[in-house]
Order: structure tokens, then sequence, then C-alpha cells
């Protein structure tokens, strides 16, 4: 199994994603080919990881409950779901998977992204690899660890750099919420990471709503 994933992800950055609520990382979900998974940094799994990359997007609360209500439902239905190792080849082709119920792991967050608020995403969710979601509207870099003990030995770091990337971006943020960026009434170098994101977005929806719709 590790050998077909790593000939899939060659050159990616990144090999797996996950999803969590909170800065503890006590409670992370993401799909396995064995189904559904609800993970724990502190399982002894992530003490062989080379690399953990950490990434926060900030979103609002109806959106965090919407992604939280539809990741609990998927735990008490998680039969009605299977992981498919094809769809990872689709990804790497670009292929989107025409049926839902199918993930791999990037195509199950994702898909908890765009659940929540479609514009979270300006692709199709299957086609979203694990390197793709750290670079989705409102996500950021936050920090990369070699595994849970240096996880938990810079915990208070993690939580600092969260909140002076809020600090920092807020305005960006609540314009992109209120679909007022304002990035277009400001232009700040040191803004671009947002901004270009803001502006892909847009890019995205202005296509996708001048696109001539057929008469029945």
């Amino acid at each position: 199994m590790n050998k077909a994933v790593g000939f899939l992800t060659n050159g990616d950055v990144h090999s797996h994603a996950v999803l969590s609520f909170d800065s503890s990382m006590r409670d992370m979900y993401s799909y396995q080919p064995w189904g559904f998974d609800h993970d724990d940094i502190m399982n002894d799994s992530w003490l062989t990881s080379k690399n953990i990359y950490f990434c926060v997007m900030f979103v609002t609360k109806e959106e965090r409950d919407r992604v939280k209500a539809y990741v609990e439902n998927m735990a008490k239905n998680h039969s009605k779901t299977k992981y498919v190792w094809l769809n990872m080849l689709r990804t790497v082709l670009g292929k989107p998977t025409k049926i839902d119920g199918r993930f791999i792991c990037s195509s199950f967050v994702a898909h908890c992204l765009a659940y929540s608020d479609p514009k979270n995403l300006n692709r199709d969710y299957s086609r979203v690899r694990p390197e793709d979601i750290t670079v989705l509207p409102r996500s950021f870099y936050v920090m990369s660890c070699r595994d849970r003990y240096e996880f938990e030995a810079r915990k208070q770091e993690f939580d600092r750099r969260v909140k002076d990337i809020l600090k920092e971006h807020r305005d960006e943020l609540e314009d992109y919420n209120n679909l007022l960026p304002r990035v277009m009434l400001k232009d700040t170098f040191t803004k671009w990471k947002t901004s270009d994101k803001i502006l892909d977005w847009i890019a995205s929806k202005a296509v996708n709503s001048s696109t001539p719709t057929e008469k029945e």
C-alpha cells in the first residue's frame, strides 16, 4: 500500500490530509483505505512521520458548525462510503470522480470544506490533492514538525502563530466572508498571499456566471 501511495504521489510535497477543529489535534478526521478514520496526534502512527505540515483555515462559525455536523454524520454512516484507489489515479490525472461517497484522504477533506461553503474550493472536490489544501482560500501555513513530540513541545508557539496570522489578515478574511474583498480597494504587497486566493475565487465565479445555459 505504501509503495502504491508513494508512486501515485511522486513529486508531491504532501501525501496525506487530515481535518481537525481545534489546535490540540487530539481529534483528527481523515479517510484511509479502511474507511473513515478518527485519529489523535498522540497515536503511535505519528511517531514515524517524517514531516507534518500544519495549516489553518479561518471560516465563520456557521461554516464550522456545518462541517462538524457533516463529519459527525459521516462517522455514523461511514459504511455508505468507500475508499477507492482508482480515485487517487483520477486525481493524479486531474479527472473528477463522478460518484459521491467515494473518497481518498484529500477529497474527503475537500468535500467537507465544500459542504460548509462552496467558495472554499475553486475546483471539483474529487480533484483536490493533499498539497492543494494548503493553498485554498483563507488557508495559511502555520508550521512544520517532524513528529508528535515536536508538535507538543511547540504547542504554545503554534497557538501564538495562529493568533498572529488571524490578526494580520483579519481585514481580508472579513471582506472575503462578506464577498467584498478589500484587495479590490487597496493593494498591499505584504497581503499577496491572501489577495491572490481571493482574486482566483472571484475569477472562477465570474467565469461560471458568464457561461451561457442551454434553453429547454
